[in-house]
């Protein structure tokens, strides 16, 4: 939010952390706290000099993890651990070996369709992104 911004919004009275809450405020509030004459808009100098300042107008990327960062999360679940732990202590102290390689796979198993599922739902939202076209008018130079 630029730091010239003053004013309060259409409901008379600030909010209530002491900023200037964005959407509250009329088209011809915005474009006077931005410094932007409404007819003629931004000049193509300026609107270059504030894509440099601010950066690109789109959203930021997130960083992907990696496979096996995403497989050790699935053990994040305290299910996971109480099945871990109980075919860990099947095999050793008590020496059921059938019963504790079970509770392995199984957490095995249930690791593998976590990360099956969290991959159909990336690509979902992936897919839903390249589907939404964002457009927007503006006025350069008059």
């Amino acid at each position: 939010m630029p730091s010239g911004v003053t004013g309060t919004p259409r409901s008379g009275r600030p909010p209530a952390d002491g900023k200037l809450a964005w959407h509250t405020l009329g088209a011809d509030q915005v474009l006077h706290s931005e410094g932007v004459d409404g007819q003629r808009g931004l000049s193509s100098a300026e609107a270059a000099a504030r894509a440099e300042r601010f950066g690109p107008n789109e959203f930021a990327a997130g960083q992907a993890e990696s496979r096996w960062r995403a497989f050790l999360r699935q053990y994040a679940d305290p299910m996971q651990l109480v099945l871990l732990a109980a075919g860990i202590g099947s095999l050793y102290p008590l020496k059921q070996l059938g019963t504790g390689l079970l509770l392995i796979l199984l957490t095995l198993f249930n690791a593998v369709m976590g990360l099956q599922q969290e991959g159909k739902a990336t690509a979902a939202v992936a897919a839903l992104q390249k589907m939404v076209i964002i457009k927007a008018r503006v006025r350069r130079d008059g």
